[in-house]
């Protein structure tokens, strides 16, 4: 695929993602923006994004990976887990109720897990050649139903420091954020669309 190509994806992808709200109804952050673009470029699908901010709870970057049918799919679980536990609370036979309802989390988890696998090889090639204080790295947490949040392993020590700190750190986690971003950038427009 020529750069001629790749930089109309970007762009197009750019403008879709301007227009679009995350999960609270937000615009997606300008400081986090290509971030969100090119993970979606690179087939892991975002929910939410922040750029990090001072002033509220997240003083750091973040963007939970996986997808919103996801979401719809795990509602499904919960519904099973409900109508199994009111059996069991009603004497009712409920061991395949719990089944399928384990089963479809399962089910759910697998589908968000293959995102997760596409970010920790991109990690682990971002990392091979990087070292950077461990609070800075870039670290995925589980959010329950497979899908992830990407943002630095020192995210929640913000709650604990001083103002100045926080500061200073929310700094050099938005800048660890742009270098992983510019990298992901860089193997988006470098490979072959059938490695894509």
């Amino acid at each position: 695929m020529t750069d001629n190509n790749r930089q109309t994806q970007w762009d197009e992808m750019y403008a879709c993602l301007s227009k679009t709200p995350d999960k609270l109804g937000r615009g997606i952050d300008a400081g986090i923006m290509d971030t969100v673009v090119v993970l979606n470029l690179l087939e892991m699908p975002t929910t939410m994004s922040c750029e990090g901010h001072l002033e509220r709870a997240a003083a750091n970057p973040w963007v939970h990976v996986g997808n919103h049918e996801g979401d719809k799919e795990f509602e499904g679980y919960f519904q099973l887990m409900q109508e199994a536990r009111n059996a069991h609370e009603q004497g009712q036979p409920s061991k395949h109720l719990f089944e399928q309802a384990h089963a479809k989390r399962r089910a759910v988890r697998q589908k968000q897990l293959v995102f997760r696998q596409k970010l920790v090889d991109y990690l682990d090639m971002f990392y091979t050649q990087r070292f950077v204080p461990y609070d800075m790295r870039l670290v995925i947490q589980d959010l329950g139903d497979g899908t992830s949040r990407l943002e630095n392993q020192g995210a929640d020590l913000q709650e604990i420091v001083s103002l100045e700190e926080k500061q200073q750190k929310l700094l050099e986690y938005q800048a660890e954020m742009q270098a992983f971003t510019t990298f992901l950038k860089e193997q988006f427009f470098q490979k072959p669309l059938q490695e894509m």
